[in-house]
């Protein structure tokens, strides 16, 4: 029963991803389920291929971010690390929030992978939940 279950989620989560890959590239998909396609094992091996990726670049985000602070801004350490963009073709701009030394915040709206420079910065911040309404406000939304 589990197998089956995980198997479904999994269906369903890649499906999604998929299909927003199509989208972007004007592919016609229409309702197949990748389970009618694929088996366990390859979606399996397809899920673990595209975490590994994903965790790779983040955790090379997140050192990169963490030494520029270092370097750039010492009285602050990284609390976390947002896309900046939905679009694929973004996936080197992310938004960082910080705390400082005196239990102040900033998020800064762009950190850019390509050239590792961190940019337009709102620092004074109460707290972290002040850091999660400016993502959310400066996260850009796919237009379908």
């Amino acid at each position: 029963m589990l197998r089956e279950e995980l198997y479904k989620m999994l269906d369903e989560a890649l499906c999604k991803i998929l299909a927003d890959v199509f989208k972007q590239n004007d592919i016609q998909t229409g309702d197949i389920s990748l389970s009618q396609v694929f088996d366990w094992d390859i979606l399996v091996s397809m899920a673990t291929d595209l975490f590994m990726r994903i965790m790779e670049q983040n955790s090379k985000v997140w050192t990169d971010v963490k030494e520029y602070l270092e370097e750039h801004l010492p009285l602050y350490s990284v609390v976390d690390i947002r896309n900046k963009s939905a679009y694929p073709e973004d996936n080197y701009l992310f938004m960082v929030s910080a705390k400082k030394e005196d239990g102040s915040y900033a998020v800064w709206t762009c950190w850019n992978q390509q050239t590792k420079s961190l940019n337009h910065g709102h620092y004074g911040l109460k707290n972290h939940d002040e850091c999660v309404k400016i993502f959310e406000e400066y996260f850009i939304e796919q237009n379908h």
